[in-house]
């Protein structure tokens, strides 16, 4: 039994696989509420939620750096911009949720971000100088060409004065 325990501890340790799917291998013959004993006897694994990782490049990471120096004299300036964000929720699996068994012995996990295809819905808020968006609680209309600047418009900005031909945009 102590070596089937030590095989048990070992596979989760790895953080690839979970309890049940180790309980249905034929390899170990121990039921998956004795592997969960055997977990929590051990002072070294725990559930975690494996952490993100962007999928910045080099130039990527050169881009911000050059971004924060152009704007770091910036005064005035910043009561004409507005950070938004949005979340895209996968309708059809898991969004990014990952658990694993961390080995405390071992550094954690990250995995990548990568896309889904299939349906979404799609959040969006922003906030800047004068405070944050309030979103419209209805539609837009059909032949909005930008919903953000309609927004704006609509919100704490209804001043917002863009350059003739010119929208807003992100860098």
């Amino acid at each position: 039994m102590i070596m089937q325990e030590r095989d048990v501890v070992l596979r989760l340790s790895r953080g690839d696989i979970s309890l049940k799917q180790l309980a249905k291998e034929d390899n170990i013959p121990v039921a998956k509420t004795t592997m969960s004993q055997i977990v929590k006897l051990t002072n070294y694994l725990q559930y975690k939620k494996r952490k993100q990782q962007p999928m910045l490049k080099a130039i990527h990471k050169q881009m911000r750096v050059d971004w924060v120096v152009y704007h770091q004299t910036w005064k005035e300036q910043w009561h004409r911009v507005i950070f938004s964000d949005e979340k895209k929720f996968n309708l059809d699996g898991l969004d990014g949720l990952a658990f694993y068994w961390h080995d405390i012995r071992k550094e954690e996990e990250i995995f990548s971000k990568s896309r889904q295809v299939g349906g979404s819905l799609m959040v969006w808020g922003g906030f800047g100088y004068g405070g944050k968006l309030n979103l419209p609680s209805g539609r837009l209309p059909r032949n909005t060409r930008n919903p953000f600047t309609v927004i704006c418009r609509e919100n704490w900005w209804p001043k917002l004065d863009f350059p003739a031909g010119q929208r807003p945009h992100s860098r």
